[in-house]
């Protein structure tokens, strides 16, 4: 946990806020768009498309999916930064051929939670086993450290001068974690 009071700090849990009330925004004004074009479009599919994209629309507006979108955040921060041996990630040591069980079961549990995205291709097994043999080739252990090989020294200098343990990602770009 202290890991992660490091890592994670108020300055990236407000930008995230920030993040979010925008997204919340645009989710509103593309509402408000869908339903205009609802009542002016006579065409049968069309109205069945925008009345699903004005639901999928209302659900991301719920305060219970807001709320979990700032737990998933903070959950990936953890798996990603404060997690020795990349646990239930793709990089985590074993055969290159497999997935863990322990990786799969949690992404059934993503997928049961998420049935909206049931049909994105990133939640499907395959196309992580894809990318484990990609990231892995012939190796079984692709750490160094609790860190990815792949990424450069002079970021993982700049993780573990910010507290982090692990560094489970190929590249850094998801988390404002080194914009200091």
């Amino acid at each position: 946990m202290e890991c992660f009071r490091k890592v994670f700090n108020k300055k990236e849990e407000e930008a995230h806020d920030k993040i979010l009330q925008e997204y919340q925004k645009d989710t509103r004004i593309m509402l408000k768009q869908q339903e205009e074009d609802l009542r002016k479009n006579p065409d049968k599919e069309t109205k069945t498309f925008l009345k699903n994209a004005i639901r999928l629309s209302k659900l991301k507006l719920q305060p219970n999916t807001i709320k979990q979108k700032k737990q998933d955040k903070k959950e990936r921060i953890r798996k990603t930064y404060c997690n020795p041996g990349c646990k239930d990630t793709i990089f985590e040591p074993g055969n290159p051929d497999q997935l863990t069980k322990s990786f799969l079961k949690l992404l059934k549990q993503e997928n049961k939670r998420n049935k909206a995205w049931k049909h994105k291709m990133w939640n499907k097994p395959e196309m992580h086993l894809a990318e484990r043999k990609k990231i892995f080739g012939n190796q079984t252990n692709v750490l160094e450290n609790g860190f990815y090989k792949g990424l450069k020294k002079k970021t993982v200098k700049r993780l573990k001068a910010r507290g982090a343990v692990s560094g489970c990602e190929k590249q850094n770009d998801y988390y404002p974690l080194l914009q200091t």
